[in-house]
């Protein structure tokens, strides 16, 4: 059991106190810093700290031009009960993943009187890892983290592994088994099985893949990758390293169109490419109608995820159909639990992903 963090015990002995008329000064004024430091035998830091998480709470005011705080009206403390807060921090909270996450777990924490407060980490793990410190010092109860790709594979250095964040934390999607915690995941080596099998069973041998670099360390991305091994080699079909092309995260079209040109100069090309996301698979389909390939009819390209920009793209390719907002869902709910029963979370949660085949016109070759 994760021990509770000194300023939030102390946040609620303050509460007890205030409500009680004790720790306060004049009138509804709160005690000095000074005073209160003496009174509970606690640093000034973890006292502002207590302090800070009450007034997100709604029980004091900070008063304008003194910088000091106020135990809050009765009426206003009446009108607005305390609710419990907890934060979630994704790489970049607007786009379209995290955001259907977000849906899930604000659905969850609205219907248990929770609130959620956001942070971007914006592709930084430092920017994550200041995030996250700085939501469990306001007061939240407890994280629920969509990790920022690191870069590597080695766990060294990495804050989810080796600090305590001194609140119960839950990862989901792009996260490892080594950063512990309790996870959501979903199951992407699978998915990248079960689409290399439907082009298998298409009639494709020939099946190329373009993914990010291995250093790159996207969970999700490698996964996908393994169940396409996986499924040529329960085929008995030879794998062939020269269909698996890998480029950097956020690679300029230029690299692309290099990697697309080097499949198609091959003795014998790929009669299928599995891009590794759905943005990844339109601009692959974009690059071979220039290159005058038609697509279903000459080459069957795939994605995953099923994003908004794939289902209203001409001609439609198969995907995935991932529920991230039920993954947001179990996610809120696993972490309000742990706060309830004052239990850190440590089960790993294993969603399945549904193949979303929108077209029965995969080419399929001679």
């Amino acid at each position: 059991m994760r021990s509770e963090p000194l300023y939030l015990r102390l946040k609620e002995q303050i509460r007890e106190d205030l409500l009680a008329g004790r720790a306060r000064g004049e009138g509804d004024r709160l005690a000095t810093l000074n005073e209160l430091q003496i009174q509970y035998d606690a640093s000034r830091p973890t006292i502002s700290k207590a302090l800070t998480a009450l007034a997100a709470e709604g029980l004091l005011v900070k008063e304008a031009g003194r910088g000091t705080f106020a135990l809050a009206p009765a009426s206003a403390r009446d009108a607005n009960p305390p609710r419990l807060s907890i934060g979630f921090i994704a790489p970049l909270t607007r786009a379209e993943l995290p955001q259907n996450a977000f849906r899930g777990i604000d659905l969850i924490a609205h219907r248990r009187s929770a609130r959620v407060l956001m942070a971007s980490a914006g592709d930084s793990v430092e920017h994550e890892r200041v995030a996250a410190h700085d939501l469990a010092a306001s007061g939240v109860r407890g994280l629920i983290i969509y990790p920022t790709v690191r870069q590597g594979r080695t766990q060294e250095g990495d804050y989810l592994v080796h600090e305590d964040l001194g609140v119960p934390v839950v990862l989901i999607d792009t996260c490892t088994p080594e950063q512990g915690h309790a996870q959501v995941r979903f199951d992407n080596k699978r998915a990248g099985f079960q689409m290399t099998q439907w082009l298998l069973e298409q009639g494709h041998k020939r099946i190329g893949v373009i993914t990010y670099r291995e250093e790159a360390h996207h969970p999700s991305l490698e996964a996908r990758y393994k169940g396409y091994r996986e499924a040529l080699q329960e085929r008995g079909v030879a794998y062939d390293p020269a269909l698996v092309q890998r480029i950097p995260p956020g690679a300029q079209a230029v690299r692309l169109e290099a990697v697309i040109d080097e499949m198609l100069a091959l003795a014998s090309p790929p009669t299928a490419i599995v891009a590794a996301y759905d943005p990844l698979a339109v601009e692959v389909i974009q690059y071979l109608a220039q290159r005058g390939v038609s697509v279903p009819d000459q080459i069957t390209v795939v994605g995953f995820d099923n994003n908004t920009q794939s289902r209203h793209f001409q001609p439609a390719f198969s995907t995935t159909a991932p529920d991230f907002e039920a993954m947001g869902e179990i996610a809120c709910e696993m972490l309000l639990d742990a706060i309830e029963s004052g239990q850190s979370p440590s089960q790993t949660y294993i969603l399945p992903v549904p193949l979303l085949v929108r077209s029965d016109r995969a080419q399929t070759p001679v």
